[in-house]
């Protein structure tokens, strides 16, 4: 994540290469930081790149120290997102939210109830 005083934190993430035809702009990404337990963090996506990437590709986009610290494996698609929140709370303590902090981050992408999919299974 990078903070800017100018701007809205934003955050940077890899989500896997299959979910790209149904990533949109304006969906909503949960983030989940690395090292705190903690509710998630909510997140807009502002862009996302056309083309699907392999993991040394998206080592060199990220750029130095940030591209080394991920574990990245299979292709990827990169996602650019806002948080509207500079800090959280974890812990009973507030924290503020800094460059480089790492996390995970997940977008909904099907809409399907989990008794539909399972419904659907035992019909197979």
């Amino acid at each position: 994540m990078k903070i800017s005083p100018s701007t809205d934190l934003s955050v940077v993430a890899l989500l896997p290469g299959s979910d790209r035809p149904r990533l949109e702009v304006g969906m909503t990404l949960q983030i989940e930081l690395s090292g705190y337990r903690t509710k998630r963090q909510q997140a807009v996506i502002d862009a996302v790149d056309s083309q699907v990437i392999g993991p040394e590709e998206a080592r060199q986009r990220l750029g130095d120290p940030i591209g080394d610290a991920l574990p990245v494996a299979g292709p990827i698609v990169i996602v650019r997102a806002h948080l509207t929140a500079r800090a959280f709370e974890a812990g009973g303590r507030t924290y503020e939210l800094h460059d480089g902090m790492l996390g995970k981050a997940e977008a909904k992408v099907d809409h399907q109830s989990l008794l539909r999919v399972l419904l659907r299974g035992k019909g197979k």
